[in-house]
């Protein structure tokens, strides 16, 4: 089973708000949640691709509040979240998402 392979994984969300002059302030908030990242397989490559996602990994994350509001441009170790998360086997047991590796 998946879960058997999850570990502790930092989800960075930047958050925008203006402060009181009424500048825009970019603020990191850093949680964890459980979960893995693999290379992505060429034909996820290719799919992504064709939808015009430059993809270099994927996430498998377990279903959680959390991990249902991430967006893209949010980072997952370092890694930029490039793709909605889905629930791809519709179990609701754990979340793909795809990634893009921050150089």
């Amino acid at each position: 089973m998946l879960k058997d392979y999850y570990s502790d994984l930092t989800l960075t969300k930047v958050i925008n708000t203006t402060n009181d002059y009424g500048i825009e302030v970019a603020a990191e908030t850093n949680t964890t949640i459980k979960g893995l990242i693999n290379k992505a397989s060429s034909k996820e490559i290719e799919i992504a691709m064709a939808r015009n996602i430059d993809v270099d990994y994927k996430a498998y994350v377990e279903v959680t509040t959390t991990t249902q509001s991430i967006t893209k441009n949010d980072l997952i170790n370092g890694y930029r979240v490039v793709s909605d998360p889905k629930n791809t086997i519709g179990r609701n047991h754990h979340l793909k998402i795809l990634l893009k590796e921050v150089i």
